[in-house]
């Protein structure tokens, strides 16, 4: 009798815990690998060899935030006009956010390019003079 009432506990909470581990694939997919097409499409347009350092590991964690930032923003008239629900871990968000991956790739660089701002620093002759 006992092994009857096991069976039963187990098939009554599969499709729970099915549902429990896509919801968790689907983070694993939104916080881990969508980030990386953002940095794949960066590193494509900067042609610049993707190597594993602190700068990649830092640039990793900028695209992440951005990711997010950026999928919400698409996502919130999308909730106010069909008056959907979305969660970082559904399917819906994680069909936004490969866009908005894309593009944010994209849109570092283009800010890169054209909005980025040079500091040169030019020694004054009476410093010259002062460590001689």
């Amino acid at each position: 009798m006992s092994i009857l009432n096991l069976n039963i506990d187990i098939k009554r909470h599969t499709r729970r815990d099915k549902l429990l581990m896509m919801e968790s694939y689907l983070t694993l997919i939104n916080f881990l690998f969508i980030p990386m097409i953002s940095l794949y499409v960066y590193f494509k347009l900067a042609k610049i060899s993707i190597k594993f350092s602190l700068e990649t590991i830092l640039l990793y964690a900028t695209f992440t935030c951005l990711d997010v930032v950026l999928a919400r923003i698409v996502l919130v008239p999308i909730k106010f006009f069909f008056k959907l629900n979305f969660l970082m871990t559904g399917g819906t968000y994680t069909f936004i956010a490969i866009p908005v991956a894309v593009l944010s790739g994209f849109l570092i660089e283009f800010f890169k390019k054209y909005f980025s701002a040079n500091i040169k620093v030019i020694e004054r002759e009476s410093d010259e003079k002062e460590k001689r």
